[in-house]
C-alpha cells in the first residue's frame, strides 16, 4: 500500500524513514478515522486539562506524533483532512421535563382520538413570511442564468401567521396579523375556540414563547371560563411539533422565489388562499407532516433530552 506525502512523492507504509505518515496504520482511511475520533472530542475525555486541542496535547494522546515538529503534525492533519476551523455559538438547554411533557401531550392526543366529539387536540405555532422572496433552488437550462429572487426596492414588509393543526382531522386554522403580542394572541385563542362549539375540552400544545403563557393570555382564558387547556411542549424541541412541517410546505410552495415582491396585497391574498385549502381538513396534509400513522414522539426521543 503506497500513500502520497505532502510533496506528492510516495512512501511505503512499512518505510519507517518517513515520519509524516504513521506506519502503524494500514491505509489513509483508517488513519483519518483514528485521528478524527480524537480531535472531534474534548481533550478532557483524554485526561488533558484543556478545552481545545493543541499539538502538545495530540503528542500525548498519539505516541506516533511525538517525534514530529508542530509543522510536521500540521502536515499530517492536512493530509488526513482535519482542519483547524472557527467554532460557532451554540446554546443547548435540555428540558428536564422533556418526557413528562410529552407524556401529558400524548395522553391529550389519545383522548381526542377516542372522543373526537368531546375532546379536541391541536398543535399551535407562528410563522413569518416577507414581501421579498426567499432564495431557493429553481430549474434552469444548463449554462443558463438562474431564476431571480426579486427584491422590493423599498421596505421589506413582513407578516406573522398563527396556526393550529388538528392531528386527528387535518384541519388547519390560521390567522394573519402584523404582530402577535399577548393581546392579539389571546384573541386568536378565542377565535380557535369558536371553531369547536361542541367540544368540552380543547387541548393546545405549543412551545414556550413567553407570549403563549403571558399573564394577560391566562387571565383572558380564565375570565371567559375557556375550554382551552394549554400544554407546554419541551423547550428547544421543534421536532415534537408537527405544525413546523406545515411551515416548511408553505415555504416550498409559496414563500420561496415568489413573484409578489412588488405586490404586497397580492402576496397576502395568495397566502390566505393557500392556507384556506387546508381549513376543512386533509389527510394529505397529515401524511406530509408525518401524522398519517398517528403521533407518538416518545418512539424517537431526542438524544439531547
Amino acid at each position: 500500500m503506497r500513500l502520497k506525502d505532502s510533496q506528492g512523492s510516495r512512501c511505503n507504509r512499512d518505510a519507517g524513514a518517513s515520519p509524516l505518515f504513521p506506519p502503524v496504520h494500514l491505509d489513509q482511511e483508517s488513519a483519518e478515522a483514528f485521528v478524527q475520533a480524537i480531535v472531534y472530542r474534548s481533550p478532557r475525555l483524554y485526561d488533558l486539562p484543556q478545552s481545545r486541542w493543541s499539538y502538545q496535547g495530540l503528542r500525548q494522546v498519539c505516541p506516533w506524533l511525538r517525534p514530529l515538529t508542530d509543522a510536521g503534525i500540521c502536515q499530517v492533519l492536512s493530509r488526513l483532512e482535519v482542519c483547524y476551523t472557527r467554532g460557532h455559538v451554540y446554546v443547548h438547554s435540555p428540558d428536564q421535563q422533556y418526557v413528562r411533557k410529552l407524556v401529558r401531550i400524548l395522553r391529550a392526543y389519545r383522548e381526542a382520538l377516542a372522543q373526537p366529539e368531546r375532546i379536541v387536540f391541536l398543535f399551535e405555532d407562528e410563522h413569518t413570511f416577507c414581501r421579498n422572496a426567499t432564495q431557493a433552488p429553481w430549474y434552469a437550462g444548463v449554462g443558463a442564468a438562474a431564476q431571480q429572487a426579486r427584491l422590493y426596492a423599498g421596505y421589506d414588509s413582513s407578516r406573522r401567521i398563527a396556526g393550529c393543526l388538528n392531528p386527528v382531522s387535518g384541519e388547519l386554522i390560521t390567522l394573519q396579523r402584523n404582530h402577535f403580542p399577548a393581546e392579539i394572541f389571546a384573541k386568536f385563542l378565542a377565535f380557535v375556540e369558536e371553531q369547536y362549539p361542541q367540544a368540552e375540552t380543547i387541548y393546545i400544545a405549543l412551545d414556550n414563547w413567553p407570549v403563549h403563557f403571558d399573564d394577560l393570555v391566562l387571565r383572558s382564558l380564565d375570565a371567559r371560563q375557556s375550554r382551552i387547556r394549554l400544554l407546554s411542549l419541551p423547550t428547544y424541541a421543534p421536532w415534537t411539533n408537527p405544525i413546523e412541517k406545515v411551515w416548511r410546505k408553505f415555504n416550498q410552495e409559496v414563500a420561496h422565489m415568489h413573484p409578489f415582491s412588488s405586490n404586497w396585497k397580492g402576496l397576502r391574498q395568495t397566502v390566505d388562499t393557500w392556507f384556506e385549502q387546508w381549513r376543512e381538513g386533509s389527510q394529505d396534509l397529515l401524511k406530509y407532516v408525518g401524522l398519517a400513522q398517528g403521533y407518538n414522539p416518545l418512539k424517537a426521543v431526542s438524544p439531547y433530552s
